[in-house]
């Protein structure tokens, strides 16, 4: 009488197909598999603001500016009509950035105002 032991397979053949498509994953796989989704977007956007806030900084002026002429504002007077009017060939968005860095910075205009105009570069 010969005895005979069955060992039972431990490892699939690879020929044989995964059959993980029949078993759904569970709960803890779930919830761990959506707080990696969540964690990666919240690096996503963190890292969005601190990139835009970067360049929202006030950057400091390259150059030293100094006062060519004091000006009194006038009724309808505005940064950008007063950078148009008294700095003619200079790029209005740097004229008025220009007239900021001189006067403390972009606060309201009011008729009698005195302001100050950089000197031409």
């Amino acid at each position: 009488m010969a005895l005979t032991v069955q060992i039972p397979h431990t490892h699939r053949r690879p020929s044989q197909p995964s059959l993980a498509w029949l078993y759904p994953p569970t709960r803890v796989t779930y919830l761990i598999r959506r707080a990696a989704v969540l964690l990666v977007l919240v690096t996503i956007v963190a890292c969005g603001a601190l990139t835009a806030f970067s360049y929202l900084g006030d950057p400091a002026p390259t150059r030293p500016i100094s006062s060519g002429e004091v000006i009194r504002v006038g009724a309808g007077d505005t940064y950008w009509s007063i950078a148009g009017g008294y700095m003619p060939g200079v790029d209005r968005r740097e004229a008025v950035a220009d007239l900021a860095a001189l006067n403390g910075g972009l606060g309201s205009l009011r008729v009698g105002d005195v302001i100050a105009i950089p000197s031409p570069r």
